[in-house]
């Protein structure tokens, strides 16, 4: 059986929040959205909205899930998270141990960002989400 890890697709005005994993990190360099594991006894939707506060700076409602995969390299399920902003996002603050660089895309940018992992890739292709 797999653990489970979280990853937040994190919604504003139309836009997908993106980040890139520091150096040093597991999957190093490549875009995803906010992903991380639940700490003990959390709930999946709660790790989804601590992991967006602690990487990025951001206070998010978790709407609900919209996807699961396998992890690449990983013997984790992700399960993934529908979120949208409490407020204007504003400057983020990036938890630069965990990510060198974040970005708001479209639907379309998010899809062509590299590196990415396909499943990342196929989750922004076949799942719009406004």
């Amino acid at each position: 059986m797999l653990l489970q890890a979280v990853a937040v697709v994190v919604i504003h005005q139309g836009k997908t929040l993106l980040v890139r994993r520091a150096r040093g990190r597991p999957a190093e360099g490549y875009w995803t959205p906010v992903t991380g594991k639940p700490e003990a006894r959390e709930s999946l939707p709660d790790a989804a909205r601590r992991e967006v506060f602690e990487e990025v700076g951001l206070a998010v409602i978790v709407e609900g899930e919209v996807h699961r995969c396998e992890a690449v390299g990983a013997p984790y399920e992700l399960v993934w998270f529908l979120a949208r902003c409490t407020e204007d996002p504003g400057p983020l603050r990036l938890a630069r141990d965990e990510v060198s660089e974040a970005r708001w895309c479209s639907w379309e940018e998010a899809a062509m960002l590299l590196p990415m992992f396909d499943a990342t890739r196929d989750f922004y292709r076949k799942h719009p989400i406004s």
